[in-house]
């Protein structure tokens, strides 16, 4: 048995498999139907656009752009190592427990400034 897909999303993902990616330079991508039609998009990764603005709009690669992430094995810089070393490059400093913080009487400040006691 054949499992299908139930989220429409990854069902238009899967259409990737419909359409045929040629890289024309500059991270952009001339993408034509392999069904026979004369149907062309352009998609530009880097700016994560489609001709079509599918992929604008939702904000998901649409399934011209997934052809194209399927040909070159593409990664978005936000899950780079790199990307990762600088997010976390600085030190997070610990905190005492509660044990060693300073009692802070709140209350009676308040009182004081609105003249109650």
């Amino acid at each position: 048995m054949k499992k299908t897909c139930e989220n429409p999303k990854i069902k238009e993902f899967d259409k990737g498999g419909e359409w045929i990616a040629i890289y024309v330079g500059r991270d952009k991508y001339e993408v034509s139907s392999s069904q026979g039609n004369r149907n062309k998009f352009v998609v530009d990764l880097m700016n994560h656009e489609c001709s079509r603005k599918k992929f604008q709009l939702s904000g998901y690669p649409c399934e011209h752009a997934m052809s194209c992430i399927r040909k070159c094995n593409y990664v978005n810089n936000y899950y780079k190592k790199e990307i990762y070393v600088n997010c976390y490059q600085h030190v997070i400093y610990p905190v005492n427990g509660l044990n060693l913080w300073e009692e802070f009487r709140m209350i009676m400040c308040y009182h004081q400034c609105l003249g109650n006691q």
